[in-house]
């Protein structure tokens, strides 16, 4: 709705006085740029919250309704991703919460309806004051003004300058009030965010040292077995004309020897800790007989095993 100041007549043709009559265009020039001032700054406040407060509206109804009308487990197609129906409701819900919290801290709603009432509070003295000047004016004769008289003429003047003023320092402490308030209680919420994070932080940082610590000392303990050489000898009964091949594959480590027939047993040193499997073939003849076992090697004591290949 758009607002059309009212235009009064002050008589100014009719005071003589020039003091007077450049005081009273002095607090008429102030008057109007006020009303402008707060006329314009609530359309700019209006506007914006016409187009905030609809579109927070608006997406928190999308919320509610899109995982309902696509399905909880549909997805959709942005480019080349799949983004769940579940999950544009969340972004809708924090693009409406965004839309709400800068209409809240820099109060566009609050400083229209502050903007409107001041303004109808700067017409309303307005009116009042010029329908006293009227009265003031139609009891005097102003072709020859008594020191009596310019000095009511002035004191109306002046209760008039007041009272306009007082309204706009009263409006500038409202906001001021309102926005240090704001800015108050958006500091103690950052700083107890702050607070908390840091304290989940903490308790992170320590989980993770912990977990590191524990990574590490594995990652010795592992450095010392691989430090830790071990042994293994491996025996056979058989006859003394048959030949033996043996493979042992296991860490690190991978031999195949043929063994000669007068040749009863084989020794393997310097083996890292950890299983071997033997393959082992026994040959007489046209015959042969296959063994094969997993040996664990667990620390620097020599082990030993024996085969019958009979």
């Amino acid at each position: 709705m758009k607002i059309n100041k009212i235009n009064r007549n002050w008589e100014e043709q009719s005071i003589k006085d020039g003091k007077i009559l450049g005081y009273l265009r002095s607090i008429l020039s102030y008057e109007d740029n006020m009303f402008n001032f707060y006329n314009d700054r609530g359309k700019e406040k209006k506007g914006i919250t016409n187009v905030l407060l609809p579109c927070a509206i608006l997406f928190f109804m999308a919320s509610l309704m899109f995982p309902i009308l696509e399905g909880p487990e549909d997805t959709i197609k942005i480019g080349k991703s799949e983004i769940g129906s579940y999950a544009i409701g969340y972004l809708f819900i924090a693009i409406s919460s965004v839309l709400m919290f800068i209409d809240r801290f820099f109060g566009h709603s609050d400083s229209w309806m502050r903007y409107t009432l001041t303004r109808m509070q700067i017409t309303k003295t307005v009116s009042e004051y010029h329908g006293r000047w009227i009265k003031l004016l139609q009891s005097l004769n102003l072709d020859n003004l008594t020191l009596e008289n310019k000095n009511d003429l002035i004191d109306l003047l002046h209760e008039f300058d007041v009272t306009l003023r007082e309204i706009v320092i009263t409006e500038t402490e409202t906001w001021q009030g309102l926005f240090s308030q704001k800015i108050s209680d958006f500091h103690k919420k950052v700083n107890s965010k702050l607070q908390e994070t840091t304290k989940d932080y903490k308790v992170y940082k320590k989980e993770l040292d912990k977990k590191r610590e524990q990574e590490l000392k594995k990652e010795e303990e592992r450095k010392d077995l691989k430090k830790i050489r071990g042994s293994l000898t491996v025996n056979f009964i058989k006859d003394e004309n048959s030949n033996v091949n043996i493979e042992i594959i296991g860490p690190e480590k991978k031999d195949f020897q043929k063994l000669d027939a007068n040749k009863y047993s084989v020794a393997y040193l310097n083996l890292i800790l950890g299983a071997y499997r033997l393959h082992i073939e026994n040959i007489n003849g046209q015959s042969k007989k296959i063994i094969e076992k997993v040996v664990m090697i667990e620390g620097s004591k020599p082990k030993e095993v024996n085969f019958n290949l009979n």
